[in-house]
């Protein structure tokens, strides 16, 4: 099962990266996969855009040129907690993650790999996306 948090589906670079992936020739059962996973972020990014429209509705308000949002005066406070929580905001995909081995022919970047990461089962090597632990770092 695949967990994002709706930051992660909202990240324009992650649509990018998978309407490339997308047009790859992969076996059957993979496109099938990577298809079923563009499906269900499409559909969570309508919803969380809902979301967010909501909550700028309620604690922000447009500038005059209309080009960006702003907090309203007094709701600074309600409008930070209320990103805070959109954005760590968890959704499940009942979608089987994609093998690495499945995708182990195509080119991708490190960069494609670190946005894909919720979605791939690394085979144990999920080791090599951690963090660095900080003891380490001092030798």
């Amino acid at each position: 099962m695949i967990e994002m948090s709706w930051a992660q589906v909202r990240e324009p670079e992650l649509s990018e990266v998978l309407n490339r992936l997308i047009r790859e020739k992969v076996e059957y059962k993979t496109a099938l996969k990577m298809l079923t996973i563009v499906k269900g972020l499409e559909k969570e990014q309508k919803q969380a855009q809902e979301m967010f429209k909501i909550i700028c509705d309620k604690h922000m308000e447009l500038t005059e040129d209309k080009t960006r949002w702003v907090t309203k005066k007094g709701q600074e406070k309600e409008a930070d907690a209320a990103m805070k929580e959109f954005h760590t905001t968890k959704v499940k995909f009942k979608i089987p993650k994609i093998q690495s081995v499945e995708l182990e022919h195509l080119k991708v970047t490190a960069v494609d790999l670190a946005l894909l990461e919720p979605m791939l089962a690394l085979d144990g090597e999920e080791s090599h996306l951690a963090a660095v632990p900080e003891q380490q770092l001092d030798a």
